[in-house]
């Protein structure tokens, strides 16, 4: 249980210790709102990934916690859903256990600059966590200069 609130207390945290430095200008938090995504439910290391292993999701909100140095910070709370993903067996399920990982340097693609400009921007690395209830929290690292990976196949 105490895994579930830890990225939604570095969220807090993150907000309520940057509040004085956002007013001096020195750290920006933007804020958005009720945006579509999708998860793994299932870690990416699965031998069959990604067969049987994403779903919708919709997304309450997510913080975004710029840094002097120009480095980012996202987190975000989002709730499956039952719309379907566009490939079929691709399609997962709610977990019936806690679904915990972590992933490196250009596998997590950043829904703030997704949701809000359009473009495609990859985090440094990603933790992401699942609940049987359908909750998924994620806590995303970008550089300050987005990263220059390798394209698909």
């Amino acid at each position: 249980m105490k895994r579930l609130f830890i990225p939604l207390a570095i969220a807090l945290l993150a907000v309520s210790a940057t509040t004085g430095a956002v007013s001096a200008g020195k750290v920006r938090v933007q804020l958005i709102r009720h945006f579509p995504t999708v998860v793994a439910v299932r870690p990416p290391t699965s031998p069959d990934f990604p067969v049987n292993s994403l779903m919708r999701a919709d997304c309450r909100w997510l913080y975004r916690v710029v840094q002097p140095n120009g480095s980012s910070i996202e987190t975000q709370k989002c709730k499956l859903s039952d719309e379907p993903v566009m490939v079929p067996e691709f399609q997962g399920e709610v977990p019936d256990q806690r679904v915990e990982y972590r992933v490196g340097r250009c596998t997590w693609h950043s829904d703030y600059w997704f949701a809000n400009k359009g473009t495609d921007v990859l985090a440094l690395w990603a933790q992401v966590l699942v609940t049987p209830r359908g909750e998924v929290f994620v806590t995303s690292k970008y550089p300050r200069k987005p990263l220059d990976c390798p394209s698909g196949p």
